[in-house]
């Protein structure tokens, strides 16, 4: 059985082999004087004319062939490139020799990330004796079981895992979600792996983490991607309305039916329907999902004959499911249907800093383009003590939140730069800057009264303008006011001129 090696090329290497013949031997050159190979698959991201020499030293030291593969890495610390680059060199050797060889692999010579993508590899697509190698130690094989093979896994980059899993490290579907937090990474991996298996996916986190996001990620990448993606928000469809939201009706079923109607689980048909807020849904309209979901058919409203229709499901919510379904408020039949594959959103203040970095670059500068057709557009950028004041906030509107915070500061702001001042102002009126006991202030003490229901006003005017995203409308339907009129009187008055007395 013939063996091949598989190793990068190293500095170190690449040092002692241009010494005199009696220096150290490198650890590459070490491996294969104390043991025999057939060949020595070198991967070397080197100057061309340095791999050569090298080769032809290395040939020097046996019998064995040497094969080259010129990688060009711009970052000898990319996993997905070096993850690649080990690929395409494995897949060489399927090639060019005889089925039947032995695989080792060096995991001494390169970056970590290198030495990483190689035991991932070994230890599950291209099963292959590890090597390394050492002054103090010599030549020897490891012996790592995958299980605790994080000694060689960096603890703040778990995509790393999922490629041994054979998961993607990332798809161009999924580019909008940003982030390079482990819990992100993992989950865009998670979700997919899931999106091409057709499996029912739920979808779960706070208000604002990112749901539909993943849920369009989703669809895109499924085989379902050239079909249609039907959203229906389970939280905003009156009880009495969902079934003929679901299912249609036909014409004369009700009052104002003057024809018939295609509900969203016939207009999904070959491809996803995303029940959005499902947690939001009654008892009853859960029991004539399920139904549905469970066969695929559903009878619309007054038709007397059952329709089938082929699709996918993804539902989101920002409720806790489990403990809905131990409270009794969700059917646990219609959770495990749901459920075959559960996606935890993590909150954006239990994310690394340096997210909310990239997201506060991302939303300034998709802002910055989208004003900078205005009469008066001024490129807007973050003073230190801005930016620092953002990064430290800890967003309870998450990602959305943030969004409409960097809007806010960046239609609003005096100067090119935004200042800390007029972060703070924005920011004192998100739902973290809210008084807990607004109810239990003392009486007297300079309390004012009318100051305190402005104070309440304001918080709602600012938490559904958030939940709203900016819709005028939406938002003053979420705190009961008549119109998207009064909505902005109030707005004018409890946010602009609060932002106008902080500057005076």
């Amino acid at each position: 059985m013939k063996r091949i090696l598989l190793t990068w090329l190293g500095v170190r290497d690449l040092e002692l082999a241009a010494l005199p013949d009696d220096a150290e031997l490198g650890p590459t050159a070490s491996v294969v004087t104390k043991r025999e190979f057939h060949a020595v698959v070198l991967l070397s991201d080197a100057r061309e004319e340095r791999t050569r020499d090298y080769c032809e030293y290395l040939r020097k030291l046996g019998q064995h062939e040497v094969h080259v593969r010129n990688i060009k890495l711009d970052n000898p610390t990319d996993y997905r490139r070096i993850y690649a680059a080990s690929l395409e060199s494995l897949k060489y050797v399927e090639t060019t020799f005889d089925p039947d060889v032995k695989l080792s692999m060096h995991i001494s010579p390169g970056t970590p990330q290198m030495q990483t993508v190689w035991v991932v590899l070994a230890k599950t697509q291209y099963p292959a004796e590890l090597i390394q190698s050492s002054v103090e130690a010599g030549v020897e094989t490891v012996s790592i079981p995958f299980e605790i093979s994080a000694t060689y896994l960096p603890k703040s980059d778990e995509r790393v895992w999922n490629l041994g899993a054979g998961i993607p490290v990332e798809t161009p579907e999924f580019d909008q979600i940003l982030g390079d937090d482990p819990q992100i990474m993992r989950l865009k991996a998670l979700a997919s792996r899931a999106a091409v298996r057709n499996a029912a996916i739920l979808i779960q986190g706070e208000s604002g983490t990112g749901k539909e996001l993943f849920a369009h990620a989703i669809h895109r990448v499924s085989k379902r991607a050239n079909k249609h993606l039907e959203i229906v928000n389970c939280g905003a469809i009156p009880d009495e309305l969902i079934e003929s939201e679901l299912f249609g009706y036909v014409e004369g079923a009700f009052t104002g039916a003057v024809s018939d109607k295609r509900g969203k689980l016939e207009l999904a048909n070959g491809g996803t329907l995303f029940l959005d807020e499902i947690g939001e849904l009654s008892k009853q309209a859960q029991v004539k999902l399920l139904r549905a979901l469970e066969d695929r058919s559903f009878r619309p409203v007054g038709g007397v004959e059952d329709k089938h229709s082929d699709f996918r499901v993804i539902a989101a919510t920002n409720r806790v499911l489990r403990d809905e379904v131990n409270s009794g408020r969700f059917r646990a039949d219609l959770y495990h249907r749901l459920s075959t594959a559960d996606l935890y959103l993590p909150a954006l203040r239990d994310r690394i800093s340096g997210d909310k970095a990239k997201l506060i670059d991302y939303f300034l500068k998709r802002f910055n383009e989208e004003t900078a057709d205005q009469p008066d557009y001024i490129e807007r950028s973050l003073s230190a003590g801005a930016r620092t004041l953002l990064i430290q906030h800890q967003w309870p509107g998450n990602v959305r939140e943030l969004s409409n915070t960097v809007f806010k500061l960046v239609l609003w702001a005096d100067e090119e730069t935004i200042s800390k001042s007029e972060a703070e102002v924005v920011l004192s009126q998100s739902l973290s800057g809210v008084p807990e006991a607004i109810l239990g202030r003392p009486l007297g003490s300079g309390l004012q009264i009318q100051d305190l229901l402005d104070e309440v006003k304001r918080h709602y005017v600012l938490r559904a303008e958030t939940e709203s995203g900016g819709n005028k409308s939406r938002a003053a339907d979420l705190i009961g006011l008549k119109n998207y009129q009064t909505f902005t009187n109030w707005w004018n008055r409890l946010v602009l001129e609060k932002k106008a007395g902080a500057k005076s």
